[in-house]
């Protein structure tokens, strides 16, 4: 099995910085505000806050196909 990876920007600090996320790893996505929370399996800290929206999120994953 290959792992796939997409390439996100987190937006946490209030700086932004690119990271690349497994995507056979997300669990759950939900809108908080004007960004997006993605809930990840490798962290246990409430999620990533994300830059894209699920919409371009889901876009990404469709172009892996």
């Amino acid at each position: 099995m290959q792992m796939k990876f997409i390439k996100l920007t987190e937006c946490y600090s209030g700086k932004e910085n690119q990271m690349y996320i497994n995507v056979e790893m997300i669990g759950a996505m939900y809108i908080q505000g004007n960004r997006t929370i993605i809930k990840h399996l490798s962290h246990n800290n409430g999620g990533y806050i994300i830059k894209e929206t699920p919409e371009q999120i889901f876009k990404l994953i469709k172009q892996l196909n």
